[in-house]
């Protein structure tokens, strides 16, 4: 039975941590992106609805370093396991909230305001947007299968602590 849960575990684990490294990937490259042509950046959230343009020098620099900071909390959480969840929920509130404002743009308004908010300045609104469901949907994959590895991971920590009860039982 302990084998089982540990092969299992390591299944689970494999999945997830290329998941993650995935997940790294992608919010490395999109603040790397923002960061390398901030001033594109900084005057596309000018033009953006709903961010006054005061605030947007100081989010041009805080999303994509926000990004990074997830980013890292990821990798730690390969060593410290309890920084994932909250790392891949925060993750999964700043997607929503980009997927969110995108799908606004696209439904809502005459005209794109930029072309900066997408990973790379070529894309069209609508590729973005399609990217972000699909990072969502990695992402709550993700977090399942971190949830299914605590559960197993609990399971084999019980069975360990029993085998030394039954043990001495039998030694009676």
């Amino acid at each position: 039975m302990k084998a089982r849960t540990d092969e299992k575990r390591s299944d689970i684990s494999f999945t997830r941590g290329i998941l993650t490294i995935v997940l790294v990937a992608i919010y490395t490259f999109a603040g790397g992106i923002k960061l390398w042509e901030i001033n594109a950046y900084q005057s596309g959230l000018e033009n953006a609805p709903f961010i006054p343009s005061v605030a947007s020098t100081f989010l041009a620099y805080t999303i994509p370093l926000f990004c990074f900071a997830i980013c890292i909390m990821l990798i730690y959480g390969f060593f410290i396991p309890e920084l994932s969840r909250p790392a891949l929920l925060l993750y999964l509130g700043s997607i929503s909230v980009f997927t969110l404002y995108i799908a606004y743009i696209l439904v809502f308004t005459e005209r794109e305001t930029c072309t900066c908010l997408g990973l790379m300045k070529y894309w069209n609104w609508t590729y973005n947007l399609l990217l972000n469901i699909g990072v969502l949907i990695l992402l709550v994959i993700t977090i399942r299968l971190e949830s299914k590895e605590q559960r197993v991971l609990k399971i084999s920590v019980a069975i360990d602590e029993a085998k030394p009860e039954a043990s001495e039982k039998e030694g009676v």
